[in-house]
């Protein structure tokens, strides 16, 4: 009997797994689709997301293999109409890092 099922092995079920086994629990994932497979979410993480994949043990690895530095993103609509936004570093506050990334999922 395991303590956890965990289902789908996306980004939020693998690090939901990930941290309830180093917790201790016995956690089974299961997922459906193979990996890596074509899907446009989960491709753009914010600089604050790289925290967390720095506390999963995979930063570095993952910035090794030659995931894409983002400083802000461009959205454009069907119409052609774009906006651009920078992330922000304002006072204070600094971001995990000054970057975001983008990464095959």
């Amino acid at each position: 009997m395991r303590d956890l099922l965990v289902v789908g092995g996306g980004p939020a079920g693998a690090s939901t797994a990930t941290w309830a086994a180093r917790a201790g629990l016995d956690v089974l994932l299961v997922e459906r689709e193979r990996f890596p497979r074509e899907k446009a979410c989960s491709e753009y993480l914010s600089p604050e997301a790289t925290r967390d994949l720095d506390l999963l043990g995979v930063l570095e690895e993952i910035e090794a293999s030659g995931a894409a530095k983002l400083t802000g993103m461009r959205i454009v609509a069907d119409d052609g109409s774009a906006m651009l936004g920078r992330f922000p570093v304002s006072g204070d506050w600094r971001p995990y890092r000054p970057y975001g990334l983008a990464l095959p999922r």
